[in-house]
C-alpha cells in the first residue's frame, strides 16, 4: 500500500492506493495539533509506574536529537542561547 499526503490538518487525510486496487481518501480521526500523541503516551507511562516509554526509549530520543543536532551543525544553524554553541 503506497501512502500520499497532501496536509496533516484536519479533514484533509491521505489518498491510499497499492495491489492493484482503486486509490480511495483516507481521513484519519482527528486528535488535535502537535504533540498529542506524545502526552498521551507520557500519560499513560506515569500511569503504568514506567521511567520511560517502552515505545519510544530515551536512547532512540537522544538518537534523534543526534541526527537533529547534526543536520543543524551541517547547514549552519545555530541558536543564541543554544548550549551546544
Amino acid at each position: 500500500m503506497a501512502w500520499a499526503c497532501g496536509c496533516h490538518d484536519q479533514g484533509h487525510g491521505v489518498r491510499a492506493s497499492g495491489a492493484g486496487r482503486p486509490s480511495r481518501r483516507v481521513v484519519p480521526a482527528f486528535e488535535g495539533r502537535g504533540y498529542v500523541h506524545e502526552i498521551a503516551e507520557v500519560v499513560r507511562c506515569l500511569r503504568a509506574g514506567l521511567g520511560e516509554s517502552p515505545l519510544v526509549p530515551l536512547d532512540d530520543s537522544i538518537a534523534v536529537m543526534r541526527i537533529l543536532d547534526e543536520c543543524r551543525r551541517q547547514i549552519g544553524l545555530t541558536y543564541p542561547d543554544a548550549a551546544y554553541r
